[in-house]
């Protein structure tokens, strides 16, 4: 028996992402924004990792909700079509890239998680 899908083991890890962020924002939320939302004070101080981790925090359930639909509708045949190296590659890099890009444009105070809608001023 082979390995499932990279795009169910993604739908999988943005789950339990969601789950740990609902746990944990029940006790100290700010923790949370701080450590793996994007902020332009986080990556100054060498956070780089919230231009990765950024882009599995969702704002609500029906957030994630939408993004894993789309994942599974759009990551199967991509990865089915790509392979499964190509279709992490352009998973991580087009997260990453996103993230990279909305650093670049976000107020200076602002922190940021999943897509560009979700930034709030600090």
């Amino acid at each position: 028996m082979g390995h499932p899908p990279a795009w169910v083991i993604l739908i999988g890890i943005n789950t339990g992402f969601f789950v740990a962020q609902t746990l944990v924002n029940l006790n100290d939320p700010a923790w949370l924004e701080h450590a793996l939302g994007l902020s332009d004070a986080g990556v100054k101080q060498g956070f780089f990792w919230q231009f990765l981790t950024c882009t599995f925090l969702h704002g609500s359930w029906l957030h994630l909700l939408a993004n894993m639909v789309l994942l599974y509708f759009a990551g199967r045949e991509i990865e089915a079509l790509l392979g499964v190296r190509h279709f992490l590659a352009i998973y991580f890099g087009g997260g990453i890239l996103g993230s990279v890009a909305q650093w670049a444009v976000m107020p200076l105070h602002a922190r940021c998680w999943g897509h560009p809608r979700a930034c709030s001023p600090c």
